[in-house]
Protein backbone atom coordinates (compact mmCIF):
# COMPACT_ATOMS: atom_id res chain seq x y z
CA UNK A 1 0.00 0.00 0.00
CA UNK A 2 1.11 3.69 -0.57
CA UNK A 3 1.15 6.45 1.95
CA UNK A 4 -1.98 8.40 -0.07
CA UNK A 5 -4.95 8.98 1.48
CA UNK A 6 -8.44 9.09 -1.03
CA UNK A 7 -11.57 11.18 0.17
CA UNK A 8 -14.83 10.21 -1.51
CA UNK A 9 -16.96 12.94 -0.93
CA UNK A 10 -20.69 12.69 -1.75
CA UNK A 11 -22.34 15.86 -1.69
CA UNK A 12 -26.71 16.46 -1.92
CA UNK A 13 -27.78 19.08 -4.32
CA UNK A 14 -31.24 18.27 -4.19
CA UNK A 15 -34.10 20.70 -3.51
CA UNK A 16 -34.18 20.40 -0.02
CA UNK A 17 -30.40 21.75 -0.32
CA UNK A 18 -31.56 25.13 -1.70
CA UNK A 19 -31.54 26.85 1.34
CA UNK A 20 -28.10 25.64 2.63
CA UNK A 21 -26.45 26.05 -0.73
CA UNK A 22 -24.26 28.64 0.53
CA UNK A 23 -22.59 26.57 3.70
CA UNK A 24 -22.54 23.45 1.65
CA UNK A 25 -20.33 25.41 -1.05
CA UNK A 26 -18.61 27.33 1.67
CA UNK A 27 -17.77 24.09 3.83
CA UNK A 28 -16.28 21.96 1.27
CA UNK A 29 -14.19 25.04 0.18
CA UNK A 30 -13.00 25.26 3.80
CA UNK A 31 -12.43 21.61 3.86
CA UNK A 32 -10.36 22.24 0.98
CA UNK A 33 -8.20 24.48 1.72
CA UNK A 34 -7.47 22.68 5.20
CA UNK A 35 -6.50 19.69 2.94
CA UNK A 36 -4.73 20.95 -0.28
CA UNK A 37 -0.99 20.99 2.11
CA UNK A 38 -1.07 17.72 2.17
CA UNK A 39 0.39 15.73 -1.07
CA UNK A 40 -0.74 12.30 -0.02
CA UNK A 41 -4.41 12.91 -0.54
CA UNK A 42 -6.09 12.29 -3.40
CA UNK A 43 -10.25 13.14 -3.77
CA UNK A 44 -13.17 12.13 -5.49
CA UNK A 45 -16.13 14.09 -5.92
CA UNK A 46 -19.63 13.27 -6.53
CA UNK A 47 -22.76 15.54 -6.66
CA UNK A 48 -26.33 14.24 -6.65
CA UNK A 49 -29.76 15.22 -6.80
CA UNK A 50 -32.09 12.52 -8.78
CA UNK A 51 -29.00 11.58 -10.96
CA UNK A 52 -25.80 11.71 -9.71
CA UNK A 53 -22.44 13.32 -11.37
CA UNK A 54 -18.43 12.50 -10.93
CA UNK A 55 -17.04 15.83 -10.69
CA UNK A 56 -13.64 14.32 -10.65
CA UNK A 57 -11.96 11.02 -9.69
CA UNK A 58 -8.73 10.11 -7.71
CA UNK A 59 -7.44 14.15 -8.30
CA UNK A 60 -4.45 14.85 -6.48
CA UNK A 61 -6.01 17.62 -3.73
CA UNK A 62 -4.18 20.36 -5.07
CA UNK A 63 -5.30 19.99 -8.40
CA UNK A 64 -9.00 20.01 -7.03
CA UNK A 65 -10.67 23.03 -7.68
CA UNK A 66 -13.05 25.13 -5.71
CA UNK A 67 -16.48 24.22 -5.70
CA UNK A 68 -18.97 26.88 -7.12
CA UNK A 69 -22.48 27.81 -8.24
CA UNK A 70 -22.00 26.79 -11.48
CA UNK A 71 -21.51 22.90 -10.23
CA UNK A 72 -23.59 22.80 -7.04
CA UNK A 73 -26.86 23.88 -8.21
CA UNK A 74 -29.91 22.59 -5.66
CA UNK A 75 -32.78 20.48 -7.80
CA UNK A 76 -34.48 17.77 -8.29
CA UNK A 77 -34.66 14.53 -5.56
CA UNK A 78 -32.69 13.03 -3.60
CA UNK A 79 -31.14 9.90 -4.99
CA UNK A 80 -28.87 9.41 -1.86
CA UNK A 81 -28.71 5.79 -1.68
CA UNK A 82 -27.47 5.36 -5.31
CA UNK A 83 -25.18 8.08 -4.99
CA UNK A 84 -23.74 6.19 -1.98
CA UNK A 85 -23.75 3.14 -3.51
CA UNK A 86 -22.65 4.12 -7.11
CA UNK A 87 -19.53 5.20 -5.69
CA UNK A 88 -18.74 2.37 -3.25
CA UNK A 89 -19.22 -0.33 -6.27
CA UNK A 90 -16.47 2.79 -8.44
CA UNK A 91 -14.18 3.10 -5.95
CA UNK A 92 -14.37 -0.48 -4.84
CA UNK A 93 -13.89 -2.18 -8.59
CA UNK A 94 -11.14 0.75 -9.47
CA UNK A 95 -8.95 -0.12 -6.27
CA UNK A 96 -9.78 -4.01 -6.76
CA UNK A 97 -7.89 -3.24 -10.09
CA UNK A 98 -5.43 -0.91 -8.47
CA UNK A 99 -1.80 -2.81 -8.03
CA UNK A 100 -2.11 -3.48 -3.83
CA UNK A 101 1.44 -1.31 -3.65
CA UNK A 102 -0.04 1.72 -4.96
CA UNK A 103 -3.60 1.40 -3.25
CA UNK A 104 -4.30 4.20 -0.31
CA UNK A 105 -3.65 3.70 2.95
CA UNK A 106 -6.94 5.28 4.10
CA UNK A 107 -9.90 5.71 2.27
CA UNK A 108 -12.48 8.01 3.51
CA UNK A 109 -15.94 8.56 2.33
CA UNK A 110 -17.56 11.97 3.58
CA UNK A 111 -21.07 11.77 2.99
CA UNK A 112 -23.02 15.39 2.95
CA UNK A 113 -26.91 15.40 2.90
CA UNK A 114 -29.93 16.67 4.99
CA UNK A 115 -31.06 12.76 4.77
CA UNK A 116 -34.17 13.11 2.82
CA UNK A 117 -33.85 10.25 0.80
CA UNK A 118 -36.83 9.43 -1.88
CA UNK A 119 -35.74 9.04 -5.65
CA UNK A 120 -33.23 6.10 -5.28
CA UNK A 121 -33.66 3.43 -7.77
CA UNK A 122 -30.90 1.10 -7.61
CA UNK A 123 -29.89 0.49 -4.59
CA UNK A 124 -32.17 0.16 -0.97
CA UNK A 125 -31.25 0.81 2.43
CA UNK A 126 -30.32 -2.36 3.34
CA UNK A 127 -27.81 -3.37 0.33
CA UNK A 128 -26.18 0.49 1.21
CA UNK A 129 -25.50 -0.69 5.29
CA UNK A 130 -24.22 -3.80 4.03
CA UNK A 131 -21.96 -2.29 1.37
CA UNK A 132 -20.96 0.35 4.60
CA UNK A 133 -20.37 -2.00 6.46
CA UNK A 134 -18.17 -4.41 4.52
CA UNK A 135 -16.34 -1.46 3.62
CA UNK A 136 -15.32 -0.95 7.01
CA UNK A 137 -14.57 -4.41 8.23
CA UNK A 138 -12.77 -5.65 5.39
CA UNK A 139 -11.07 -2.55 4.16
CA UNK A 140 -11.06 -0.53 7.39
CA UNK A 141 -12.58 2.45 4.97
CA UNK A 142 -14.09 5.09 7.13
CA UNK A 143 -17.53 6.63 6.55
CA UNK A 144 -18.35 10.56 7.73
CA UNK A 145 -22.03 11.66 7.70
CA UNK A 146 -22.51 15.19 7.68
CA UNK A 147 -26.06 16.83 8.14
CA UNK A 148 -28.69 14.30 9.04
CA UNK A 149 -28.32 11.18 11.40
CA UNK A 150 -27.00 8.44 8.77
CA UNK A 151 -28.42 5.47 11.58
CA UNK A 152 -30.30 3.66 8.96
CA UNK A 153 -27.21 3.32 6.46
CA UNK A 154 -24.30 2.32 8.83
Amino acid sequence: MSDTIEIINIIDKSGSMEPRTSDSIGGFNGFLKDQRTDPRVRMTTVLFDTNETTLYENLPIADVPDLTTKEYKAGGATALLDAVGGAIDRVGKRLANTPEHARPSKVIMAILTDGEENSSRTYNTIQVGDMIKHQQEFYQWEFIFLGANMDGLA
